[in-house]
């Protein structure tokens, strides 16, 4: 999802990650340091808010006003489905035996083992 981040007339476009009644988790280039005081926009939403923490290429955003649940709901996508996972065990697909194969395998459960190696 995609949002914005003004200050100080200059519009920074973010990648929203994490949406909150406080608060944002924002992830971009050339991120405002912390303390800074900006204007979160998602969609028709404006909020008056400040730069918390940053690292790296991510930010934590918090809103000077809490939203109201349904708001923050409104403006989360709904998740997508998930792949139902085909797990299915293979076959034991193994060619026939031969006439002269079954006849070895009979001999051998017939006769039993060995009493030793080499008999």
């Amino acid at each position: 999802m995609t949002a914005a981040l003004e200050v100080s007339g200059r519009v920074i476009d973010v990648t929203l990650r994490n949406l909150s009644s406080d608060g944002a988790q924002v992830e971009g280039g050339q991120l405002p340091v912390e303390g800074t005081k900006l204007s979160f926009c998602k969609g028709e939403l404006a909020l008056p808010a400040t730069v918390i923490w940053t690292k790296g290429k991510q930010a934590g955003i918090h809103f000077d006003e809490k939203l109201d649940p349904a708001t923050v709901l409104n403006h989360i996508s709904a998740p997508r489905p998930r792949m139902a996972g085909d797990f299915r065990r293979p076959g034991l697909a193994t060619p026939r035996l031969t006439e002269r194969e079954r006849a070895l395998a009979k001999n051998w459960i017939a006769a039993g083992p060995s009493p030793t190696v080499g008999d």
